[in-house]
């Protein structure tokens, strides 16, 4: 029974986040396809009672992170083909490799008009002689600015 249950759990949850990227090409690397690999972590957010969520203005909220090495290139391949529909875009690339990346995107509508911004962090630190390929997936009423500090703030607490 409780594999069942188990079972039943990781499915909703590779359920629920794809569906909160749907339509973006990233939802690739956000579905759970590659929590098998021990060296890679997955987070996803959803939900009116989590309080990370209220606080950042987010009612969705993923990450991916992985051996550069392994994941830069699937990632990178991902990424660039939905930065060609982002409304806004910050890169910045080293030796030819995309280092840094920052999007948004069209807001998509909720049933009662409210609309929810999405964003998109990537941050490839095999480039500079890190280690891993951070994608952070970000939905919801807060504004570009505050995402970029929201990101940024994750950021230090990982240095």
């Amino acid at each position: 029974m409780r594999r069942i249950l188990l079972l039943l759990f990781l499915w909703c949850g590779i359920w629920l986040t794809s569906a909160a990227q749907t339509g973006l090409f990233i939802e690739n690397m956000l579905n759970g396809k590659y929590a098998s690999d021990p060296k890679v972590t997955e987070t996803f957010m959803s939900g009116g009672g989590n309080k990370f969520l209220k606080k950042n203005h987010l009612t969705s909220f993923a990450t991916f992170r992985g051996p550069a090495a392994k994941y830069s290139d699937i990632a990178e391949r991902w990424l660039l083909k939905d930065a060609e529909k982002a409304n806004g875009k910050n890169v910045r690339y080293k030796g030819g490799k995309l280092y840094y990346g920052m999007y948004s995107f069209t807001p998509i509508s909720k049933k009662n008009g409210v609309k929810r911004n999405r964003y998109i962090y990537y941050l490839n630190n095999g480039v500079a002689n890190g280690e891993n390929v951070l994608i952070i997936y970000m939905e919801g009423t807060l504004l570009e600015d505050e995402a970029d500090k929201l990101v940024r703030s994750m950021i230090k607490g990982l240095k």
